[in-house]
């Protein structure tokens, strides 16, 4: 059984409502042989410990989470980098045994006013695996 995923890219801030959580969104696609479309998400964190969003000018932080699958009801929230479920594809189809499977990066609304005006860069690992 092999499992891939394609389709990643640079995510940026969205405007969003005056008191909810600022998102970024972003997809993948997920191709698996598995016979029930399962697969293992694990995501991390370059910075390893934490989910955070660094200023490039200083020593800033700006702490996030992600929910992974977030519109098939089965979404999958992360708050600590390193940890790994069993989900199953069942997204839109991107291609032959494949699911598009979208993901969001939420900042509360709360931190990012409390935070030092600047670029904040962070970065996002995703591992996909066979069950």
């Amino acid at each position: 059984m092999s499992v891939q995923i394609t389709g990643l890219g640079s995510l940026h801030a969205a405007a969003s409502g005056r008191l909810a959580p600022v998102v970024m969104r972003g997809q993948a696609c997920i191709r698996t042989t598995d016979d029930q479309a399962r697969y293992q998400v694990r995501i991390d964190s370059g910075a390893g410990t934490e989910f955070k969003l660094r200023n490039t000018a200083g020593t800033n932080e700006l702490p996030f989470s992600v929910l992974w699958d977030s519109q098939a009801g089965q979404g999958r929230s992360f708050v600590r980098p390193g940890e790994t479920t069993l989900l199953t594809a069942s997204g839109l189809s991107c291609g032959p045994n494949a699911h598009l499977v979208p993901y969001e990066v939420h900042v509360d609304r709360h931190d990012l006013l409390s935070a030092v005006a600047g670029t904040y860069q962070g970065s996002l690992v995703i591992d996909i695996s066979a069950p």
